[in-house]
């Protein structure tokens, strides 16, 4: 926080050369890589913006482009244990000017280190936005401790400053890091209530004509539990439909267990972005979020400004953002079954989350989250 006062005092922001790094960009779809251009886009319209990252999960993308005012370039890369490597977004940091504030996205490895390898050589300072706490994935998961302790740890400390997304967020970072509160800010992900905003009222949207119509946005992955959300409807007696976008390893493997436990009624429909994910937020009439770790979940965000009551699994990272406003549930099958079958059930507890949520999304609006990042920008510039 005293970063962010002592830029306050600089009066108007000068126009700075910002590098945005991030492992993913879109078209890969994920909620880190909609900050990431929703960040680049808007920081655009004032300040010289440029955006390196890989083409894993996006072969068919351009390497280079100009969107909105930012420069993109992708370099080709390949992803090992869920970690894309790229040698030459390694040249291509090398190159980037002394003058330039690189802000990297962490949430994977290989793409941070890079960046503190390569800022060392340049004498340039960093920043770093920590998205989430890495968690094991793929063969090389034994080697997290390790990875956490020796790369991620000196990776944050040398970073000017380290971005959080929460309270939370913060203080684990401080504890598990040992990095100084004073070189943290917190900015939390924001969302465009305009976009998602759905502007029936909830009690409109209400109808005993037919099932509860549930949805899930987000990557299909381990660390999601999709599993225990279709385990769970098998013990919901209320008529429910489940629409699940997003893709990912687990596709396959969901598709089969939804056969398996005859839930006829549940269907992936893979991928959406722009008016496609719109229309899914406005057919539904809940929100269901089952993992029990997140950073800070922008579907969360889209769903409140939807209106969407939500089901969310209570756990730490969560509950900061969507307590009292969401139907916070255990980490069991039975206890998710019996939050959705009170969804479906309870009328008056749909409108009251409903509004709640619509209420909460606004405090998350996009632009003040700019603001704050200019401000940080400022102060790192000046020191």
């Amino acid at each position: 926080m005293m970063i962010l006062r002592r830029a306050q005092r600089q009066g108007h922001p000068p126009r700075h050369l910002i590098t945005y790094v991030s492992a993913f960009y879109p078209p890969h779809v994920g909620g880190l890589e909609s900050v990431a251009e929703t960040l680049a886009t808007r920081v655009a319209t004032r300040h010289d913006v440029s955006v390196l990252t890989t083409r894993c999960g996006a072969q068919k993308a351009a390497g280079r482009e100009t969107d909105a005012d930012v420069r993109i370039r992708r370099f080709i890369g390949w992803t090992v244990a869920h970690t894309p490597l790229s040698p030459g977004l390694v040249l291509k940091l090398l190159l980037v000017s002394r003058r330039s504030i690189v802000h990297v996205h962490v949430a994977h490895a290989f793409v941070p280190e890079v960046v503190l390898l390569t800022s060392a050589i340049r004498h340039r300072p960093y920043v770093a936005h920590f998205h989430v706490d890495v968690e094991p994935t793929g063969p090389l998961g034994v080697l997290l401790d390790a990875y956490k302790r020796w790369i991620l740890r000196p990776v944050l400390r040398r970073a000017a400053v380290v971005i959080t997304l929460s309270k939370h967020q913060a203080d684990f970072v401080e504890r598990q890091y040992g990095i100084q509160p004073a070189r943290i800010v917190i900015i939390p992900n924001g969302v465009d209530t305009n976009r998602f905003r759905n502007d029936e009222p909830a009690e409109g949207r209400e109808t005993t004509q037919r099932p509860l119509r549930i949805l899930f946005v987000g990557r299909l992955e381990p660390e999601k539990n999709l599993t225990r959300l279709l385990d769970a409807l098998t013990d919901v007696s209320s008529d429910v439909e489940l629409v699940i976008v997003g893709s990912g390893s687990l596709s396959e493997d969901l598709r089969d267990q939804a056969d398996r436990l005859r839930l006829p009624a549940v269907r992936l429909v893979g991928e959406a972005r722009g008016d496609a994910l719109t229309h899914w937020y406005r057919w539904a009439d809940a929100f269901v979020l089952p993992s029990d770790r997140e950073g800070m979940p922008l579907v969360a965000l889209e769903a409140m400004a939807a209106g969407l009551p939500i089901i969310a699994t209570d756990a730490a990272e969560t509950r900061e953002l969507m307590e009292g406003v969401a139907l916070l549930t255990g980490r069991t099958p039975e206890s998710l079954a019996e939050a959705i079958e009170r969804m479906a059930t309870d009328h008056e507890l749909r409108s009251q989350l409903s509004a709640c949520g619509a209420d909460r999304s606004r405090e998350f609006d996009w632009d003040a989250t700019v603001v704050k990042l200019e401000r940080l920008y400022d102060a790192v510039a000046a020191r």
